[in-house]
Formats: structure tokens, sequence, C-alpha cells
């Protein structure tokens, strides 16, 4: 991009990055931050979104930058790994004492093979959503998206319903359900989309979606997690 095309989007980061001083050759790293995010911003930047799907990419590069799951962890083994040997001492391994760790959210930490477990940022316990439960949760996402009507020429994702926008912004709501009903790390959409933000208020919308769902996931009243976690 020549710089007389440079967009809006990249003259603020540039300008921000330059009055936190961090395009100084003494700055953190070794001044290498700005460059750093300078190509993300770049790469966001050419790519043309409009303000909502620039709300939704940046909302889920987020999540995802930072390890964490964009739909609730499961019970399925594949989605655990165990890491007994290097979490626990060998006294409580010949106790029979055993620590899973997800693979989809590395700060989750499970001592029954991931049927609960405890997010070790949040300092808060989970129950994990049955592994059939979220196939089929997934079978609705596709049965609801409709074929974008032959010789239109729209964007088939502009063409969703309202009931297939909810299916697909439920399945981006912060995994399980925490002991003692509190909504601590659930999540709300954010304002103007559909896809919600960690530690935003949730709506009403999202109380009632997330109350069908939370029949299937009790919280536990047990701990669960590593030593170095709990």
């Amino acid at each position: 991009m020549a710089a007389e095309e440079k967009s809006s989007l990249i003259l603020h980061a540039e300008r921000e990055l330059k009055l936190a001083g961090l395009d100084q050759p003494d700055a953190d790293y070794g001044g290498m931050l700005a460059p750093a995010v300078m190509e993300l911003i770049t790469t966001f930047s050419d790519q043309g979104h409009s303000g909502q799907s620039a709300m939704i990419v940046a909302t889920l590069f987020a999540r995802l930058v930072q390890w964490r799951p964009l739909s609730p962890l499961t019970d399925d083994p594949a989605e655990w790994q165990e890491v007994s040997k290097e979490m626990l001492t060998k006294a409580e391994i010949k106790d029979g004492k055993k620590i899973w760790q997800s693979v989809r959210s590395p700060a989750c930490f499970s001592k029954d093979g991931g049927k609960t477990y405890k997010d070790s940022e949040e300092n808060q316990f989970y129950t994990s959503i049955d592994h059939k439960e979220a196939q089929r949760e997934r079978e609705e996402v596709k049965q609801a998206k409709p074929e974008n009507p032959e010789g239109s020429g729209g964007d088939p994702g502009q063409a969703e319903t309202e009931a297939g926008q909810e299916v697909r912004s439920e399945s981006l709501s912060q995994p399980g359900t925490p002991a003692g009903g509190s909504e601590a790390g659930q999540s709300a959409p954010v304002e103007g989309s559909q896809f919600p933000v960690r530690g935003a208020k949730p709506t009403d919308h999202a109380h009632k979606r997330r109350d069908k769902k939370n029949k299937n996931r009790r919280p536990q009243s047990g701990e669960a997690g590593s030593k170095g976690s709990a």
C-alpha cells in the first residue's frame, strides 16, 4: 500500500504507537512491537472489512491469539491430554491422582478426564458439555444457514436468518456454567454484532439462551485443577 493510500486505521495505529513511544529503538523488546503490530494492522486494513465484519474478525482474532476457545469445551477425550507426570508429584501419582489439560484452552485443567475443569485464568470451575450435544449443535448451525438463492450473486453470509445468527452466536459463548450460578466469565454480544466478548454484561436475550443450556451444564461444587492452578 502506497504511503498516500494509507487507511485511516493505519494512520491511527501509527499515531498511537508513536505517542506511546513504541516506535523507538529503545522501546520494549528492542522496538520490535510497533512493526509487529503494524504488520497485523496493515493486513487487517487491506482485507477491506465493513464495520460489523471488522468487529467480528477482531473479536475472533483476539480470542484465538490468546489460545481461548470459540465454543464451549466438551468432555470429548480428544480435547484433553493427560499431564500427570508434568504436573503431579510421584507420591500423588502413586495415590492414583491424575490431571488433564485442555488442548483447546491450555489454561483449563481437569481431574476427571475433561468432565469438569478449572479455568486457572479466571479461577472458576466449570462443567464441560457433552460432546455429542456439541455435535448436534454444530449440525443445527449447518441446517440453520440457508443456501444462497440461485443467481442472486449475493453474499451467503448476509442471507442468514435471525435464527441462524443466534445459533452461531451461541457457539461462541463462554464454556460451561460457573459454580454457584455466578455470571463471571460469561459473554455477551458485542454491540452491533452477534459475537460475544469476555466480561461484557450479558443481555436478556443471552440469558434466555443460556438458561436453556444450563439444564445440561450443572456447576461442579468440588475443585478440579492442577496443584499449580488451584
